[in-house]
């Protein structure tokens, strides 16, 4: 087991929330790389209708009292937390393109995902983890998963909430590392992770081990602890 500590100090983000609404997957992801070069970094919901996406910008010497009033940030936290833990993403697109948020201005830590006790029968965040060394082949990637995804729908009438988008620079430790996720020397990975609110729902997880191997044919990097591989020949 390879473990990273790192400490950061407190610093503030900006945050811009935007909506895209198209079913057309290579010009959302042509979309998305055009707007994830406007800011330091972004973070997504993607849908087969859409994608709600966040901007991102670091504020490096602004001091930390300088944010956006907390009952702003806390409605704006658990209405995000929303979007994907629940199908409620396609009428947050519709919302956000009406009613476009400004830039947020707050910690880090505010938007770090939760995942509080439940029981078996209340809504819990579940994804299943895919990392994709390098960029170059993202509107590839993003294309094929969605079409997956409508396909799978049209067979089974089950499609996952969405998939969770982010993108990971290696450096440091992270760019030495040889094994798990995130391997492949410095530069710009991303993940495309499917997700559900509905842990235990069978048809959940038959979508997670009909997804794995298309992920895995086209590149896609995994966790054993993340995903399907117990099913999979060589680890189950």
């Amino acid at each position: 087991m390879d473990i990273t500590l790192r400490c950061r100090p407190a610093a503030l983000i900006r945050t811009r929330t935007r909506s895209l609404s198209t079913s057309n997957g290579r010009r959302l992801a042509e979309r998305i790389l055009k707007m994830r070069a406007q800011c330091d970094n972004v973070w997504a919901v993607i849908t087969l209708t859409g994608c709600v996406l966040e901007q991102r910008w670091g504020l490096p010497g602004r001091p930390l009292r300088k944010q956006t009033p907390w009952p702003i940030l806390e409605i704006y936290r658990r209405m995000r937390y929303q979007t994907f833990l629940v199908p409620h993403t396609p009428a947050f697109i519709k919302l956000g393109a009406r009613f476009p948020l400004p830039g947020l201005v707050h910690h880090r830590s505010l938007l770090v995902n939760s995942y509080p006790a439940v029981t078996e029968q209340q809504p819990r965040l579940a994804f299943s983890f895919y990392e994709y060394p390098g960029i170059n082949r993202f509107e590839e990637i993003v294309e094929g998963v969605l079409r997956f995804a409508r396909d799978h729908k049209a067979a089974t009438g089950f499609a996952p909430a969405g998939f969770t988008l982010y993108f990971v620079h290696r450096e440091g430790a992270r760019a030495r590392m040889t094994v798990g996720p995130y391997t492949g020397g410095q530069g710009w990975s991303f993940e495309l992770d499917p997700t559900c609110g509905q842990p235990t729902n069978p048809r959940w997880l038959e979508f997670c081990r009909a997804f794995m191997p298309w992920a895995l044919a086209h590149g896609a990097r995994t966790s054993p602890t993340q995903d399907m591989l117990d099913g999979d020949p060589i680890w189950g």
